[in-house]
């Protein structure tokens, strides 16, 4: 089984909301994500409850006729912590509070990391006893981290940076076992959407 992970497009972020919407650039990449995945047979699709993300995943399901089904354990951080803080803002600002953000970015907004780590990892591993093989999953930074921190035994949570509109795939083996196939997967997207 394939797990196709989709990070989010970009979010608008004058929306100044707890769960922004995409911004117009956000949309285009969620429309060349379904693009180039819709060349695929996907046979089920899972989205975070997180409206950036449901967003992303609008284009794709409409191309290859999916309701995708919403599951919680692949939110952002920032929908149990009750405010969005957008990572790619914090690294321009640099300075103290992306040296805290860094140290501890579940802690810095409100959370656990033991159990957001734990609510990633069932719900990823929850999606691999479907019984399909090939699923595209809308979710965050993150989420995405902590798999693939896990499956390459790194510590932390933030040793990759997953461009929106990017693709990282899994793949499970009967027995579960997770592997890494690739990682920030960004040729379809183009220029002026990066």
């Amino acid at each position: 089984m394939q797990l196709i992970l989709i990070r989010h497009g970009e979010p608008d972020l004058s929306a100044s909301s707890v769960d922004p919407p995409l911004s117009e650039k956000g949309i285009r990449q969620a429309q060349e994500t379904a693009a180039r995945l819709s060349q695929e047979a996907i046979d089920a699709l899972f989205t975070s409850p997180l409206l950036r993300a449901r967003q992303t995943l609008e284009p794709l399901a409409k191309r290859i006729g999916l309701t995708p089904e919403v599951v919680e354990g692949v939110a952002e951080i920032d929908y149990w912590g009750g405010r969005y803080l957008s990572v790619e803002e914090l690294r321009k600002a640099g300075g103290a509070a992306w040296e805290s953000f860094l140290r501890d970015p579940v802690g810095t907004l409100g959370g656990d990391e033991k159990a957001f780590r734990q609510t990633v990892t069932n719900a990823v591993r929850g999606l691999t006893q479907r019984g399909v093989k090939r699923v595209a999953v809308a979710t965050h930074g993150f989420p995405i981290n902590v798999m693939l921190s896990e499956l390459l035994t790194m510590d932390g949570l933030t040793n990759f940076t997953p461009h929106h509109g990017s693709v990282t795939r899994l793949h499970a083996d009967e027995a579960g076992h997770l592997r890494v196939l690739s990682i920030n997967e960004m040729t379809h997207i183009t220029r002026d959407a990066h």
